[in-house]
């Protein structure tokens, strides 16, 4: 899985401060490993924080996807990430992206900055 520098950067002090205690990857601060559980609690408890309705892992996941087509990564690398079999989930990041991209540059579409055209505020 291909990862940026900056995660690269974090995970390597991770690595650093963790010192092989343990054999897993992720621990407590008991250094047990940590279980499906233990995420679900810490998501239901920055739910909870943040004011969230939902957040879920798959919610994180989908975030993930959606961005990475956002800001230029290509479908194919998307499904080898995400570990999809095929090209077709990821063809449904491809156009929530374009949406996005779509509605945040929407202000800069020349028809936009004509005055004679701009919706007249009520």
């Amino acid at each position: 899985m291909p990862l940026s520098d900056t995660t690269l950067y974090y995970f390597y002090n991770y690595l650093d401060v963790k010192q092989d205690i343990t054999d897993f990857l992720f621990v407590d601060i008991k250094n047990n490993k940590i279980t499906t559980s233990a995420v679900r609690r810490i998501l239901i408890n920055l739910k909870r924080k943040l004011g969230y309705t939902t957040l879920f892992p798959h919610y994180l996941r989908h975030t993930f996807a959606t961005y990475f087509i956002l800001y230029g990564g290509d479908p194919l690398s998307l499904k080898i990430i995400l570990g999809h079999t095929t090209l077709y989930m990821t063809e449904i990041y491809v156009h929530i992206a374009k949406q996005i991209a779509l509605a945040r540059n929407v202000k800069y579409t020349p028809l936009s900055n004509i005055p004679f055209f701009q919706k007249k505020r009520r």
